[in-house]
Formats: C-alpha cells, sequence, structure tokens
C-alpha cells in the first residue's frame, strides 16, 4: 500500500493555480446564478466513474453495457471526447481544474450535463453557455467565504478530478459506483488511453504493490494514495466501490477490498428468476460470519443486489465461464451457483486455502458449481473461451460425459491445481439427488431435478434423504 508517511515529503499538495486567482474565478461563478450541488439521499441506480488510464480502451464494451442498462456515466478530462468516438455518451461531464490549459477538453461538448467546479475558469462557462451546467464547489481552504449561506455541497476526497467526481456521485445519492480508467500508473510509455500533452514531461518512479512494480508520475501516485482515504470513507458512509483495471490504484483497491467475495451468475429463465438470487444472498448472509460481499454477474440487474455487466453476453449456464475473468475487480471469491441452497455455515468453506472444487458426482472430474479461487487463478481458461467461444459452446451442448456444458471448460482447458470439497470437507457440499441434507450439510447442490422452488426451497419438512 502506499501510505502519506511514503510520500507528503516527495510529493507534497501544490495547487496549480494561485489563490488569488482561484477565489477570483469562484466568485465569478458564484455571481452566474446557476443551479449549484446539494448533499442529496441515498437513491437507486448506478454510476460509472471514467477516468482516463490506458486500461479505458479494453473497457470500453464494459462501459457501453452499463450505459445500456440506464447506469449513469460520469466522464472527466478527456474522457467524454474518448467515450463519444466510441458511440457511448455522457450522463454527467467533471470539471474541476482552474487552469484555461484545460479548457481544449471542451472543444468537444458531448454530454446531458456539465458538473463544472465554481473555481474552473470564466471562459469555462462561457463555452458552456446555453447547456445544461451545475455548479460545485470543491472544499478548498477559504472557499466558505465566497460562497455564501447556501447549504451546498462541499466536494473532497483528493486532489484530482477523478476522485472528486466520486465523491460528487456519492452526493448525488449514488451508494453504487464503478470506476474504470483510473490506473494511476504507466503501461508502457501511456499514461492516458489518448493523447493528453499536458502529461508529456510527468516525471516517473517506481511504487510497488503485492510484489509488482508500477510506474506512475507523482499526481498518479498521489491519487492512489488519497483514494485509500476516500475509499474507506465511502464504505463507511455505506457505498460499494468496484473498481475496474490492472494499474497501481486498482492494485491496491483489490488490497483493501473485502476479504471474500461470493460470487453467483444470473440469467434469466423459466427456472431462474431472481428469486433464486435472493434467496442465496439472504443464505450467504445468514450463514456466512466472515467479511465478504455478495456480487451477481448478470446482464439482468436484480434491485437490491451488487451485479457487474457480462462481457461476452451469453446467456444460460454459458454466462458462468465469466466467473474465470482475470480483470474482476475482486480477489479471493467463492463462487456458487444458483441452483445451490445454503443449509449452514459456511465459515469452514471460506477459510479454505488454494483451490476447491466441487468433483462431478456421478463422472469425477471438476465442476464449477461450488468454487473456491483468486481472480486470475483461471485467467488461461478465460482467455481460451474467450477466444473460441463457439467451439466450446458446440462441445459442451453435445453433452457427452463428463464435459456437460460449461463443465467442459475445467475438463479440456489449462487449469491451475485443484483439490476437491468432497475430500476436503466430507458431507459439507452435498447432492439432493444423490444424499437429500443429511446432518451436517452445509450446501445443497441440485443437479438436474428437482429444483430447490420444487422442493419448497428446503423448508424443514423436505429436508430428508433421498433414496440413491
Amino acid at each position: 500500500m502506499i501510505r502519506s508517511s511514503n510520500l507528503d515529503e516527495t510529493i507534497p499538495i501544490v495547487c496549480n493555480t494561485g489563490d488569488n486567482e482561484i477565489f477570483a474565478n469562484v466568485k465569478s461563478a458564484v455571481s452566474r446564478d446557476l443551479p449549484v450541488l446539494h448533499v442529496s439521499d441515498a437513491r437507486e441506480g448506478v454510476a460509472v466513474i471514467v477516468g482516463g488510464g490506458p486500461s479505458l480502451r479494453s473497457y470500453l464494451p464494459y462501459i457501453d453495457a452499463h450505459k445500456a442498462r440506464g447506469d449513469k456515466v460520469f466522464t472527466v478530462n478527456g474522457t467524454m471526447r474518448a467515450l463519444y468516438s466510441a458511440g457511448i455518451r455522457s450522463d454527467y461531464y467533471v470539471m474541476l481544474d482552474a487552469r484555461p490549459v484545460n479548457l481544449p477538453f471542451l472543444d468537444h461538448i458531448e454530454a446531458d450535463r456539465f458538473l463544472i467546479a465554481s473555481q474552473c475558469a470564466p471562459a469555462a462557462f462561457d463555452i458552456l453557455a446555453g447547456r445544461d451546467v451545475m455548479l460545485w464547489h470543491p472544499n478548498y481552504p477559504g472557499i466558505s467565504e465566497y460562497i455564501g449561506d447556501d447549504d451546498c455541497a462541499l466536494i473532497g476526497g483528493g486532489t484530482t478530478v477523478g476522485l472528486q467526481a466520486i465523491s460528487i456521485a456519492y452526493a448525488m445519492g449514488f451508494r453504487e459506483i464503478h470506476i474504470y480508467g483510473f490506473d494511476s500508473s504507466f503501461v508502457g510509455d501511456e499514461g492516458h488511453a489518448y493523447a493528453q500533452h499536458q502529461n508529456d514531461n510527468d516525471p516517473r518512479a517506481e511504487y510497488w504493490v503485492a510484489g509488482k512494480k508500477y510506474i506512475a508520475a507523482p499526481w498518479m501516485a498521489r491519487q492512489a494514495m488519497e483514494f485509500q482515504e476516500a475509499a474507506r470513507q465511502l464504505a463507511d458512509g455505506d457505498a460499494a466501490l468496484y473498481v475496474h483495471g490492472d494499474g497501481l490504484l486498482p492494485a491496491i483497491a483489490k488490497r483493501m477490498s473485502a476479504p471474500l467475495t461470493v460470487l453467483t451468475v444470473y440469467s434469466p429463465s423459466a427456472t431462474f428468476t431472481p428469486e433464486y438470487v435472493y434467496r442465496l444472498k439472504a443464505g450467504v448472509e445468514a450463514n456466512l460470519s466472515i467479511p465478504h460481499k455478495f456480487v451477481c454477474l448478470t446482464d439482468h440487474p436484480v434491485p437490491g443486489v451488487d451485479c457487474l455487466p457480462l462481457e461476452l453476453g451469453l446467456s444460460a449456464y454459458w454466462a458462468k465461464p465469466e466467473i474465470f475473468r482475470p480483470t474482476l475487480p475482486f480477489g479471493r471469491t467463492l463462487f456458487l451457483d444458483l441452483s445451490c441452497v445454503v443449509t449452514g455455515s459456511l465459515d469452514e468453506i471460506a477459510a479454505q486455502e488454494g483451490i476447491v472444487i466441487t468433483e462431478d458426482w456421478y463422472h469425477g472430474g471438476p465442476s464449477q458449481s461450488v468454487l473456491l479461487y483468486d481472480v486470475g487463478d483461471f485467467a488461461e481458461t478465460w482467455s481460451e473461451f474467450k477466444q473460441f467461444p463457439d467451439h466450446w459452446m458446440a462441445r459442451g451442448n453435445a453433452h457427452v460425459a463428463p464435459d456437460f456444458y460449461d463443465q467442459v471448460l475445467m475438463n479440456h482447458t489449462k487449469t491451475p491445481a485443484m483439490k476437491y470439497w468432497q475430500d476436503v470437507l466430507p458431507g459439507q457440499l452435498v447432492s439432493y439427488k444423490i444424499h437429500g441434507v443429511p446432518d451436517g450439510a452445509r450446501l445443497v447442490k441440485f443437479h438436474g431435478r428437482p429444483k430447490p422452488h420444487e422442493v419448497n426451497w428446503l423448508q424443514p419438512e423436505e429436508r430428508q434423504a433421498v433414496a440413491v
């Protein structure tokens, strides 16, 4: 992790614009009688904050998926233009920097609403004349003397526009916030996904997280440092942050996240309805005492559940290989298929080390209906499926034992060493069709028929042994 003690002496906070100019800009902005950002109550919906790091290019399909399902996209600096070039219009554009050198970011005005800091150059407001502009006030020392008595939001959270955009989204009431392009490090010589000559001459230094080296400019490293405190404060305010990417800041975010993510995949069908997601989530929350978060991969968001979009957009069981995506924004993960019912404490299951997977009860070999792993363990499996999905779907759909559907991937691609639940914790993961619900069972898997809703969700009268 990057601590303030590492950076404060070598990378002091220095405003790039003098106080006199800052406060003159604030007075000018306030005189324009624009609507001002206030703090709103928590609301439904998802905010997507887009930074300009090199990883942005590879995440454009994800951002497009967010936009398609009605999530609100916030852009900063050059990302408004970058997204528009990819066919994605911003819902909000956020501007912070007071320097006129940043005005060219407004050469392409392609957003529905513009959130402009009161410290910005007056010319920014002139360029946006006639547009939907809302004023917001950064928590800059001394600014209260210039903004009057209005009970407005004072936005903090860090010294970069990206970090303050996260705080703005929170102030607007968003509690699920996805963050893209906040790499805070270089990929080769690239610091951005597009040309940004304002940063061409930034100095660079090495920073290490979890044994991996990252090259970053001082402002990038400070952004990563400040993110740590901002993320903690937002988490204390019941915000769920998902940081997507491969750079310095995402690496730190993964280290900060809950020790365990419980993951499932939802694709609607006549059998699998949102009730399956809700019941699985409730079962996990009632039976897992260690800190964790419950996340659903789906293109059909379930209200009240943290959901991430699919990358390939496949349906039914072919959505499940997405659990292997190495870019998922968390670390230690317990995947539970929706056809599982929790019947006891999951603590011992979650505490296992390494990769543990279900063994197919009839044919042997791995079946990922219950899988404990670290994101990235199955990167080669995901790469193979993503490159040749038609090949693997045709092979799995042929339904030749033991290659049933998505299980074919585990049987015929390169996977890391795995242990079986049936060996590690005998009797804790069972098959309803074979075992019923014996004493000591913690997870019951429903493969084939019946499904949980067909046996009353395992109410007490249904918890009986089933003959083989």
